[in-house]
């Protein structure tokens, strides 16, 4: 893989993960359970982490930010959006925070096939830990109608003390 194209994901994740950090603001504004908005801010910080993270990666190789493409912007645009109408209670909110959460570890998963060094790597595999944690919350908060909860033991650590899917008990 091109430098290049390597310097245009990083900043596409970077963007993305700046992004997620105002639908997670959004989304704990919108919440009433404790517990969930308690873990929308733990996960609204680790996006910050991640912005740090991989800007960090950017300077330290001197790599210049590229600007994502306007089909991103939009697809960030509407899922922002999409929190934003969210009415209904926490149910809509989760709704609305699994369909960005499904993305987010698509292009993770995505940027980990390219042929980067260890160090990119590392913070790639670490970001995306964290998704796959995000996801697996939101997961098992879903209403029962749409498959929610079914989970929600293994997704939050209960008998077998790891999620399912996982290799990590968080």
């Amino acid at each position: 893989m091109e430098e290049k194209d390597v310097i245009a994901t990083l900043c596409k994740l970077e963007e993305m993960d700046r992004d997620a950090i105002g639908i997670y603001e959004d989304a704990i504004g919108k919440t009433a359970d404790d517990e969930t908005k308690r873990k929308l801010e733990e996960f609204r910080k680790d996006h910050e982490r991640h912005v740090q993270a991989i800007g960090s990666v950017l300077r330290e190789q001197d790599w210049r930010h590229v600007e994502a493409t306007q089909e991103f912007r939009t697809l960030m645009q509407a899922y922002r959006r999409e929190v934003d109408m969210a009415e209904g209670g926490d149910d809509a909110v989760v709704v609305a925070m699994d369909v960005g959460e499904k993305a987010t570890n698509a292009e993770y998963a995505e940027a980990l096939r390219m042929d980067v060094d260890r160090r990119v790597r590392q913070v790639l595999q670490n970001d995306f830990a964290d998704e796959q944690r995000h996801l697996r919350f939101i997961e098992s908060r879903m209403p029962p109608s749409l498959g929610g909860g079914v989970g929600r033991l293994h997704a939050e650590g209960g008998p077998g003390g790891r999620p399912a899917g996982s290799g990590s008990g968080d």
